[in-house]
């Protein structure tokens, strides 16, 4: 493992988005590259941050926080047949 570098593994020439850039670029990049990580730049080009699909998702429940909550129960759904999680 010590022999191992970063680089390795890492996605060259990522997909990456401006500061100043609508969420909705950030959806429609995540969905047609189907990456769920998104790295974002300064005006200089330097990095700024990362936007993850679970930060938007989070951002919309905020958003839209009581209509979410206010939505009826759906007949016939099912709960999921496998755990969540990694």
């Amino acid at each position: 493992m010590n022999k191992e570098h970063i680089d390795d593994y890492m996605t060259e020439n990522p997909e990456t988005l401006d500061a100043e850039d609508p969420i909705a670029f950030a959806l429609n990049k995540m969905h047609v590259f189907g990456i769920r990580h998104i790295p974002i730049l300064n005006q200089d080009q330097s990095i700024y941050g990362l936007i993850s699909v679970k930060d938007i998702i989070a951002h919309i429940g905020n958003y839209f926080s009581e209509q979410i909550l206010n939505l009826p129960p759906q007949h016939g759904r099912s709960a999921l047949d496998r755990p969540e999680g990694g």
